[in-house]
């Protein structure tokens, strides 16, 4: 698909963007995407949450994603209030468990998170809802876990020690991977 040019200084693409330059007559669908998205939030980058961070990287993405608050609530079967509230602080974050529609997935899918930003996405949303949706279960069978938690916050663990422990698991996890294919 390509974006023709028009004669004035503003020309507007198929998705609703108005460029500036206009020294291309046309330009590739995959070109502008790329110039679009290339300043896109990335979630992982985010590393202190507040009870309003969830919301404001919801509307940061949608509006940079051209998304009114009408049409992802539509696409996630949200009331557009509802979203609109999360979005301004006026709410906390859905959590997976209160309703039959697991929200955060759904935005996950259409705010078109990469892989490594779905953990921070699950912590902002906890940070505003006080629920760790993704990690509860687990946390509710495995009192090992539970513990290790408990001691490195009695114990004010600091994050070098933490980040150790991450790589471990996921050194763990990579060869557990392997030996099962």
């Amino acid at each position: 698909m390509l974006c023709a040019a028009e004669t004035t200084n503003e020309r507007q693409c198929a998705a609703g963007v108005l460029l500036e330059d206009t020294s291309l007559s046309t330009i590739s669908f995959e070109a502008f995407e790329a110039e679009r998205t290339r300043d896109i939030v990335n979630f992982k980058d985010i590393k202190e949450y507040t009870s309003e961070t969830f919301g404001r990287c919801v509307r940061e993405r949608r509006t940079e994603l051209g998304l009114s608050v009408r049409g992802l609530a539509e696409k996630i079967g949200m009331s557009p209030v509802y979203l609109s509230d999360i979005e301004r602080g006026n709410r906390n974050a859905p959590t997976s468990s209160s309703t039959k529609n697991d929200y955060l997935s759904k935005l996950i899918a259409e705010l078109k998170l990469d892989k490594d930003e779905i953990p921070a996405f699950y912590d902002m949303a906890a940070a505003s809802n006080g629920n760790y949706s993704d990690i509860s279960s687990y946390l509710n069978k495995n009192q090992s876990c539970r513990l290790a938690l408990r001691l490195a916050n009695e114990g004010d663990v600091p994050d070098e020690v933490w980040q150790e422990f991450v790589d471990r698991l996921l050194e763990l996890n990579s060869s557990t991977e392997s030996e099962g294919k």
